[in-house]
């Protein structure tokens, strides 16, 4: 009998702890603002763009590698 009360209590702890659990989380979700509409983004601003070089081609990888290894 002593063991069975000890788990029964434990599992109501639980249970109860699941319940609170579930409802703090409604209420946050309730406490969320539905529309983000209002938070205007500032515009970006104009940088110039860098230009990048472009990757090197399969015959540039090729040539280098037989530089290296000559």
């Amino acid at each position: 009998m002593g063991a069975c009360s000890i788990y029964y209590r434990v599992y109501r702890r639980q249970q109860a702890r699941a319940r609170f659990l579930r409802q703090v989380e409604r209420v946050e979700s309730q406490n969320q603002p539905r529309i983000i509409c209002h938070i205007i983004t500032p515009a970006p601003i104009a940088t110039p763009a860098i230009q990048e070089p472009p990757p090197p081609t399969y015959q540039e990888v090729v040539a280098a590698t037989q530089y290296e290894d000559a």
